[in-house]
């Protein structure tokens, strides 16, 4: 999906390359399934470039993926000879705040606090 539609694999074309860089290992199981999936730690190097679409559709897009995640693949057995067979990957990521929202959540959480506990202790002017 590229600005909200949705293209099939025949009109995107990356204009980058793509290297993600995968931070451990996936250990296929020494008895046949049919086919299972897996994910391991692993970082994005560089923004990702390309097309999407052709006349009306057509879309130049830049992706900035943060650096941290994780790949995620899908193995299928083919047979006993050949054994598994790559399907599909896909990087994801989990969002994690950035530190400037966490300073400025703390910040408002201390002002409120502030405000609450002058309020408790100011003595009232006249009785």
């Amino acid at each position: 999906m590229v600005g909200g539609k949705v293209y099939s694999p025949q009109e995107i074309g990356f204009t980058s390359p793509l290297f993600i860089a995968v931070l451990g290992q996936v250990g296929l199981p020494g008895h046949p399934e049919n086919s299972f999936s897996a994910c391991v730690p692993a970082t994005v190097s560089s923004p990702i470039t390309g097309t999407a679409g052709s006349g009306e559709t057509f879309t130049q897009f830049s992706l900035n993926p943060p650096t941290g995640g994780s790949f995620c693949t899908t193995w299928h057995f083919v047979d006993a000879e050949n054994g598994y067979q790559f399907v599909r990957g896909k990087f994801v990521v989990s969002t994690v705040p950035e530190p400037n929202t966490l300073g400025l959540l703390a910040s408002g959480l201390a002002g409120i606090l502030g405000v609450a506990r002058t309020k408790r202790n100011r003595k009232p002017l006249c009785t």
